[in-house]
């Protein structure tokens, strides 16, 4: 049971995964620039709500990054999708 439905285990792992990989770069990326800021120029070290939701809009495109990732893999070993 678990070896023909491995496949779609793979589509699972890509749409929980890749969109939580997109939401913490987006979260790194802007603590980064922030620190970068504070220490060469000064400027204050802000981190808000908005950088946040900022980071769930970038997570959104991971469901269909993760789905072309998954189909691309499919064909790449030779899977069949739809059908035995």
């Amino acid at each position: 049971m678990m070896g023909k439905n491995r496949k779609y285990l793979a589509l699972l792992f890509c749409e929980i995964v890749i969109p939580l990989m997109f939401f913490f770069i987006a979260i790194i990326m802007e603590l980064v620039g922030s620190i970068i800021l504070f220490i060469m120029y000064g400027i204050d070290f802000k981190y808000g709500i908005d950088d946040i939701y900022l980071a769930c809009k970038a997570a959104y495109f991971g469901f269909p990054i993760g789905v072309v990732f998954w189909y691309a893999k499919c064909r790449c070993y030779g899977v069949k999708i739809f059908g035995k």
